[in-house]
């Protein structure tokens, strides 16, 4: 009460010349001369309490205006806690304010219109050919209640309407309408706006046509902006609520012929358009040029008698529209809408875009139905599109979001999420699942080109499904190839995947459709949830361009169809570019006319088991630098893990080569028994000169050559295409080629523990090496102890005779080992800790050394050639003591330990290994020497 004088102040120094500022007790009737004088621009009407507005005769007429003043129009100052102005008599004598030309309502403080009705007129509160009402800032305008017999239960506007477009809230409820807009109504040129960026909007429990006597096609539920195409309805809210409304006809919240922009965060929920034998479109928002909402989008349980349960937006021209959902922020929930025609959520007809959520945001589209009522019932058969369904010719159907999930949807149609005649691009990360469609295309159906972008995660597709032939099927993707140019576009990012757990399929009397796959990441058909056969291919007629990545089919999955199995004349095409990958696991099958690997084929892909892998083509090429990696179980008796290629050649030859190379190999490797390990099986054509080893095979002491089935010269046969592994020599006599062919680290390998051996003695050294082979006379036993060094090295060779053919050669590796050169160095340095001359002329001497040195060697392979070398640096310390005699006969004992270093052996394949190792050493050594002439000895020695 203390603010009022200072609003009254403010409201004086602001009115026009003439206004007046009325305070209004409670109770008062607006419409009486006596509390109201006539209004002039500028007026205030301050409000004690309540109030009400009806003809104030004795005989009080039904439709009762009072006219607004012009200009700066009419305040009205609610009472502290609000005001409620009730337009009636509580009979039936009704009121509004209304007025010709712009007028304008100030509304300041909490104000509440009620209770108005039009016997025979629109705007049941207020009408005006322009009507704006300002709220203040924190103050909300509550509409309830009012009703309408033609348009606008409420307000009503020839032209333009604005409410609360600067400050303020508004609540718009339970306000019916005979006609159009259960509340508001603008019609003609103009538009109409609502809310602001800091109030809030709500709008429920309106409705348009469902009063008894009602029209069957109201449209409008709450508001209804009849302006055309050049001028949109606006609503703008912190957050906006649409909830409960209900139209006869289209529209269930609002119908506008111009564009609809939602600026804030949008709940609509329960809204409804039509009813029991009349189509209703748009269940929550109808627009004849498109619908735009800015900020986070939640629609859920809206429904339509007619097409676009939650959405409508159709063009009836050529300028083109749009849906667009929360494309700058906010995430985007549709959710359980329902349609009786096509569009469960969103329907787009001719021209219009649709456009869904941001990178940043969430979008999940679950639960939603096309041709269903609201209580789940088929009412309509051959509806397309579950959630959405656009009939546009433009830029498509596009949603973004971090994560995306199409779910649960249903058409009784085409594209049990969605249905697209334009484009579809989806990107982020999606899941989508159990979407049904009851003819074609269980999660989308795409008229023309379709791009999946797994930009932000994994895509999956699973457990959706389609009617075909009168029997379900799994399908992910129609795609319909319209006018015969479409292509189909899977990008997955680095380390991200696509993933098609059902299968694609196209429209080959379309023509053959472009697929390409892109990016470092994987696509992926995988049939490892169904059973069927059916169930696990995909059907696509089309040229298919594997550009960069992985393209996997695994687990049972086909991919692709012969030309002529779908009646067509141009060839089915299936390329994979250098440094692709085509990859299997399990069992997987690509089908085309013409395949073309210009990168890899993976047979077992990301499976641990043995797995098989089919090209089936007429003209199968392997271009330069290809390769086909496999997996094998190197063991005998483990023969059948190795993953096997088949080629289904349809009488043709294979052109070009490819490297067949080992991608993991497992196994301590066995001798192969008959043609060998199996790795490529041809069926129908030819297949000499395909294949050739692309990397060394290796196991165990084997070395595994790659055999062609036919090649006569090997051991093969007439007519067999099949490509095998084998363990013994090949390109030998007949009577060698069961001879094993031992791989090079085995003589490398065998030969390191005979050169730590000579290494260890050239370090240990003798008596005599340590001491010299001096002479001395009898003077010499007064010698004192001594320090030492000596530098040593050897040269030579170990090797043995035999024959030149390959058996003589394995036969003396089998009885003497690896033939090779060697090279030994080093120094030692060592001292006499102890010496004694005894009393029987004996002499005994104790000392210890260390020793440096290295041996290398060259070692040849078993059937010849130089098979590797090895290395070994050594560092010991040793001990030694001796006993002497006057006639020089000594016994001399010496341990030596040892610590060999840096050891590698390398084979002429590159391959290493690299170990350290410790020796313990001993030796006793005994013997004499005999002289003549002074000057010639005679050394015996045994150790």
């Amino acid at each position: 009460m203390k603010m009022l004088p200072f609003v009254l102040v403010q409201t004086l120094l602001c009115a026009e010349a003439g206004a007046a500022t009325v305070t209004i007790a409670d109770g008062s009737n607006l419409g009486d001369s006596a509390v109201v004088p006539a209004l002039q621009a500028g007026d205030v009407w301050v409000l004690q309490g309540n109030a009400s507005l009806f003809d104030p005769g004795a005989s009080p007429i039904a439709n009762f205006d009072l006219t607004l003043p012009s200009g700066t129009g009419l305040t009205i100052q609610a009472a502290p806690g609000g005001s409620v102005i009730t337009l009636n008599n509580g009979g039936s004598s009704f009121g509004r304010l209304a007025g010709s030309g712009t007028r304008v309502i100030n509304v300041e403080g909490d104000l509440t219109f009620t209770g108005g009705t039009r016997a025979s007129a629109s705007g049941g509160a207020a009408t005006a050919t322009n009507l704006n009402i300002n709220v203040s800032a924190g103050s909300t305008l509550t509409l309830s209640g009012n009703v309408g017999s033609r348009e606008g239960g409420a307000f009503h506007s020839g032209g333009q309407l604005n409410l609360a477009t600067t400050s303020g809230n508004l609540l718009i409820t339970n306000n019916h309408t005979l006609g159009n807009g259960g509340a508001l109504y603008g019609s003609s040129s103009g538009g109409m706006a609502i809310g602001n960026a800091n109030g809030t909007v709500t709008i429920s429990d309106n409705s348009a046509g469902l009063l008894p006597g009602g029209s069957t096609n109201a449209s409008g539920g709450a508001l209804l902006n009849a302006g055309g195409t050049n001028f949109p309805l606006i609503i703008t809210g912190r957050t906006v609520t649409l909830s409960n409304n209900r139209s006869s006809g289209g529209g269930g919240v609002t119908r506008s012929t111009g564009a609809i922009l939602i600026n804030g965060d949008l709940l609509a929920d329960a809204n409804s358009a039509g009813v029991i034998g009349a189509a209703g479109d748009g269940g929550a928002l109808s627009s004849g040029v498109g619908v735009v909402i800015d900020g986070a989008t939640r629609m859920t349980n809206n429904s339509a008698t007619g097409r676009g349960g939650a959405i409508f937006a159709a063009v009836a021209s050529t300028s083109p529209g749009n849906v667009s959902l929360s494309l700058n922020r906010g995430d985007v929930t549709l959710q359980n809408n329902t349609a009786t025609q096509a569009g469960g959520v969103i329907f787009a007809n001719t021209n219009i875009d649709v456009a869904i959520g941001n990178a940043n945001g969430l979008v999940t589209i679950t639960g939603n139905r096309a041709g269903y009522n609201s209580a789940g019932q088929v009412v309509s058969a051959s509806r397309d599109g579950g959630a959405i369904a656009n009939l546009g010719t433009g830029l498509g159907t596009v949603i973004h979001g971090r994560t995306i999930t199409l779910s649960g949807n249903q058409a009784t149609g085409r594209g049990g999420a969605i249905y697209s005649d334009a484009p579809v691009l989806i990107d982020g990360s999606l899941i989508a699942e159990g979407n049904t469609a009851s003819t074609l295309g269980g999660a989308i159906w795409a008229g023309g080109s379709l791009t999946l972008a797994a930009s932000q995660g994994d895509m999956t597709f699973s457990g959706n499904t389609q009617g075909t032939g009168g029997s379900t099927r799994a399908n992910a993707l129609y795609l319909n190839n319209a006018g015969g140019t479409a292509v189909a576009t899977f990008v997955a990012a680095t380390g991200n995947a696509i993933t098609f757990f059902d299968p694609i399929t196209s429209n080959a009397a379309n023509n053959r459709l472009t697929v390409i796959s892109s990016g470092a990441g994987r696509v992926s058909f995988d049939g490892s949830r169904y059973s069927s056969a059916a169930d696990r291919w995909s059907t696509v007629y089309a040229s298919t361009e594997v550009q960069g990545g992985t393209f996997e089919v695994a687990n049972d999955a086909v991919y692709g169809v012969h030309a002529s199995t779908v009646g067509r004349p141009a060839p089915s095409v299936f390329t994979t570019a250098a440094g692709s990958t085509l990859q299997g696991g399990s069992r997987g099958t690509v089908i085309a006319d013409q395949f073309t690997l210009g990168g890899d084929l993976a047979l077992a892909g990301r499976q641990a088991t043995r797995s098989f892998f089919t090209l089936d083509s007429q003209q199968l090429t392997f271009a330069g630098g290809s390769r086909v990696l496999f997996n094998t179980y190197l063991e005998p008796g483990q023969q059948a893990s190795a993953d096997l290629l088949v080629l289904e050649l349809g009488g043709s030859a294979v052109s070009g080569q490819a490297a067949l190379q080992v991608g993991s190999l497992a196994g301590l490797g066995g001798p192969t028994s008959g043609l060998g390990i199996q790795v490529v099986q041809g069926n129908n054509g030819t297949t000499a000169g395909a294949f050739t080893l692309g990397g060394r095979v290796a196991a165990g002491v084997y070395e595994y050559s790659l055999v062609y089935g036919g090649d006569l010269d090997n051991g093969g046969n007439a007519g067999d295409q099949n490509w095998y592994l084998r363990s013994t020599l090949v390109d030998v006599p007949s009577d060698e080629a069961n001879l094993p062919n031992l791989r090079d680290e085995v003589p490398v390998n065998l030969a390191v523990p005979a050169m730590l051996n000579r290494l260890g003695l050239a370090m240990l050294g003798s008596y005599r090496e340590r001491n010299g082979a001096y002479a001395y006379s009898g003077s010499d036993v007064q010698e004192q102890p001594a320090t030492w060094s000596r530098v040593y090295g050897e040269q030579g060779s170990v090797g043995f005779s035999h024959g030149d053919d390959a058996a003589s050669r394995l036969d003396s590796f089998y009885e003497h080992g690896p033939t090779y050169d060697y090279t030994v160095t080093g120094m030692a340095a060592g001292a006499d800790l102890y010496r004694q001359i005894n009393t029987n002329g004996t002499q005994d001497s104790a000392g210890g050394y260390l020793s440096i040195g290295r041996a290398s060697s060259d070692v040849a392979g078993v059937y010849g050639g130089h098979a590797g070398s090895s290395g070994v640096n050594g560092y010991s310390l040793g001990g030694y003591w001796t006993r002497k005699n006057a006639a020089d006969a000594y016994l001399d004992g010496v341990v030596q330990a040892t610590w060999y270093d840096n050891l590698r052996a390398r084979s002429s394949h590159g391959e290493s290994a690299e170990f350290r190792a410790y020796g313990l050493l001993g030796s006793l050594e005994g013997g004499s020497r005999s002289s003549w002439a002074a000057i010639w000895r005679l050394s015996r020695r045994h150790r």
